[in-house]
């Protein structure tokens, strides 16, 4: 399966619904993003959000996280409000904190 079709834009996402819904940056993407998807009941939509200071263009942020196994659509943009879900999970704090942290020992290096 190519999982280049999982990716949606934001003007497709309205009237979606999700089991899960994951809004976040990805950027970039991380083994913790891995592990954070797996230990939710899957499958998950992912709303990728632009982060401040881009490493990896939107794009290609997306086609990665749409590889994994959880994941069963990515949506390009703040889907909250527009994709129905019962669950909605913000790790946009938790991928600042995980960026920060992989910089710092990049810099460190």
């Amino acid at each position: 399966m190519d999982t280049r079709a999982k990716v949606i834009e934001l003007t497709a996402a309205a009237g979606l619904t999700a089991k899960t819904l994951v809004v976040g940056f990805f950027d970039p993407v991380l083994a913790a993003h891995v592990e954070r998807l797996a230990a939710l009941e899957g499958p998950v939509t992912v709303s990728l959000l632009d982060p401040p200071d881009e490493i990896l263009n939107a794009r290609a942020r997306a086609e990665l996280v749409a590889s994994l196994a959880s994941v069963e659509r990515v949506i390009i943009g703040d889907a909250r409000g527009l994709v129905a879900s019962p669950q909605v999970v913000d790790m946009t704090a938790a991928d600042l904190a995980s960026r920060e942290a992989l910089i710092a020992r990049i810099r460190q290096r």
